[in-house]
């Protein structure tokens, strides 16, 4: 037989144990994976409590107790009886005296910017965490500008605080700004202004920016303008270059891009000369994304025969992937 559910003031006395657990800071705390918070929070019968008491835990908790603390508020937010002021107060929270309590209010703004009831003024306050003299407020500004576009009615004004903290003295503020330019990007209308900075982010000597412009690259929004770029056989060549020369994943990140901007690449011939160079790389990561080059190239080159050499040369391969994807495509390309 099945048990029956507890009782909304069981729910609510498990609701306050648990809070009461986490709002000590001087207490061990268990991370909790996000869908099992959401789950508990989504049960509790008073929202306005538990939205209160959030507010609670996250300025006094010595560590949220979630594996992404950038949701913390949401699934609250949306059964708030009062809104307005569950806006105001998280707002609040991007002045907290915390680093990390900053950052998660201000992410969580972004986040619940469709929900909230008076978007003008929503948009003022993120507006004004873009143009904080403190750092982590434009971090969480950027953040919140690229996943509340969508709903902000004056998208110049978004776009220029945006485009503005891509060239934040801070790097960790333009890194988190590249990595907001991919959900904004198809409401841009003048897109050559965002794309004249990407080379520049792609030679930046602080790598967190360098990742992100690489991971920007990979937008499918991203990769159909590309055509449209003055120069993209430079930014093509940055790619090339971080996909030869850097360490670690941003290499296999460059090589990834690459595929997917081919098609689009003015001088396909050099293009496939570069390809051809990566094919020898010692990183079978970024031998791996060279062989979905291989056939994205083959389709676009009347002189196919030196891809074809190249894909039984990878056929062969040390890396099983490598050697099972490159031989998948001869059999595909066989009837060429």
């Amino acid at each position: 037989m099945r048990k029956e559910d507890k009782s909304p003031a069981d729910k609510q006395k498990i609701w306050k144990k648990f809070i009461s657990r986490m709002a000590d800071s001087s207490g061990d705390v268990c991370i909790l994976p996000s869908f099992l918070f959401r789950s508990l929070i989504s049960r509790v019968p008073n929202k306005q409590q538990s939205w209160e008491d959030l507010l609670i835990v996250v300025s006094r908790a010595k560590e949220f107790p979630l594996e992404d603390p950038s949701f913390v508020f949401d699934t609250n937010f949306q059964y708030v009886p009062d809104k307005q002021n569950a806006w105001n107060s998280l707002y609040k929270l991007t002045r907290d005296k915390k680093a990390s309590v900053r950052i998660i209010a201000a992410y969580s703004l972004g986040n619940l910017f469709s929900l909230a009831p008076d978007k003008e003024k929503a948009w003022k306050n993120l507006h004004k965490l873009a143009n904080s003299e403190d750092v982590y407020a434009r971090i969480g500004g950027a953040k919140s500008i690229g996943s509340a576009f969508r709903d902000i009615s004056n998208k110049q004004e978004a776009w220029n605080d945006l485009h503005k903290l891509t060239n934040d003295q801070e790097a960790v503020v333009r890194a988190n700004a590249i990595n907001s330019l991919d959900p904004v990007f198809p409401y841009i209308s003048d897109k050559q202004e965002a794309w004249r900075n990407i080379h520049k982010f792609l030679n930046e000597s602080d790598f967190r920016v360098k990742y992100c412009a690489v991971n920007f690259l990979n937008s499918d929004a991203v990769v159909p303008t590309f055509i449209s770029v003055p120069d993209n056989q430079q930014i093509w060549e940055d790619l090339v270059k971080i996909a030869v020369k850097e360490e670690g994943f941003i290499k296999f990140n460059a090589s990834r891009a690459l595929t997917g901007l081919y098609p689009y690449l003015p001088d396909k011939k050099q293009g496939w000369k570069d390809l051809h160079e990566l094919t020898n790389s010692k990183n079978y990561l970024v031998r791996r994304e060279v062989v979905y080059s291989l056939k994205v190239a083959f389709e676009h080159l009347e002189d196919k025969t030196q891809i074809w050499e190249d894909l039984h040369r990878l056929a062969n391969d040390e890396d099983k992937f490598v050697r099972s994807t490159a031989a998948d495509f001869l059999k595909t390309i066989a009837g060429y």
